[in-house]
């Protein structure tokens, strides 16, 4: 069960993710990753539905996250002033 960002429409707009926050998204993509590597097709039907949107809307983020480009840090130069 793949959501890409296509398949959600009500996913946000946008997520900012700065580089010291790398570490610990990462660690969250590959669990998640893990967790529904094992799910299978009758899981997810005995899943409530609202159980198995909310996974999904997860499951897309994290995919927007993992397949992003990181943009460069503005600075604390680049800050209002």
């Amino acid at each position: 069960m793949a959501h890409r960002p296509q398949d959600m429409s009500a996913a946000p707009g946008s997520v900012t993710v700065r580089l010291p926050d790398l570490e610990p998204v990462a660690g969250l993509v590959a669990a998640v990753s893990r967790f529904c590597a094992h799910m299978t097709p009758a899981a997810y039907e005995a899943m409530p539905e609202k159980a198995a949107d909310a996974l999904g809307q997860v499951q897309a983020i994290l995919w927007r996250l993992e397949h992003s480009r990181p943009e460069p840090d503005p600075g604390p130069d680049s800050e209002g002033g």
